[in-house]
């Protein structure tokens, strides 16, 4: 088994975004203007079915708003299993792509281990909140085991992730902890940055 170093694999990460940055750009574009896309026309037709003054049509548009946006959550789907997919290309060496982006390739247990995945995870906070955390965290990578192709379907994924995370456990979590803290000291950084422009400039108005 190979050691977890936190350090060594942010590295890997940086090296392999910079690689294949400009081949990300109209993959991560395609990915989230399709559902947003999706879910617009839904709340236009929406709108339109509730401004409507014939019941008749009022309906059907409404029943048209609720499938669009039915197909957006599918196609939202569709479209996290797409960039799993390229990520875990990008990481044996291979550049992004819009084909492996689209394509439906165990798309159906997708489906099944996230709906699964969301099921476990809100009874577990619903029940005392830590179990809720503790099985989100243990089953999020039941992605990456589906695309993998070591697991045949999506039940076996949600146990790869537990297994591959109960054995490098704290190696993982001090990876998420990197991973929250820098957005968030970018953050603090960021305000405290404006805070003393916006104090200077203030001065100079005085």
């Amino acid at each position: 088994m190979r050691r977890f170093e936190v350090a060594a694999i942010l590295d890997d990460a940086w090296g392999m975004t910079r690689r294949s940055y400009w081949s990300w750009w109209p993959v991560v574009l395609l990915a989230v203007a399709l559902p947003v896309l999706l879910q617009l026309l839904s709340g236009a037709l929406s709108a339109l079915s509730a401004n409507l003054d014939i019941d008749f049509l009022s309906v059907v548009f409404g029943f048209l708003a609720v499938l669009v946006y039915l197909a957006g959550l599918l196609v939202s789907a569709w479209m996290a299993l797409g960039l799993i997919r390229n990520a875990y290309h990008v990481s044996g060496g291979g550049r992004p792509s819009v084909v492996l982006l689209f394509s439906l390739e165990r798309y159906g247990w997708f489906l099944v281990a996230g709906l699964l995945y969301v099921g476990i995870v809100v009874l577990g906070l619903f029940l005392l909140v830590i179990p809720g955390i503790i099985f989100g965290f243990m089953l999020m990578l039941f992605g990456y085991s589906l695309v993998s192709g070591e697991c045949g379907n999506g039940f076996a994924a949600l146990g790869m992730s537990w297994d591959r995370i109960s054995r490098q456990f704290w190696g993982f979590v001090g990876l998420r902890v990197v991973l929250l803290a820098v957005p968030m000291a970018l953050v603090l950084l960021g305000a405290l940055v404006l805070g003393l422009v916006g104090a200077g400039v203030f001065g100079t108005m005085t």
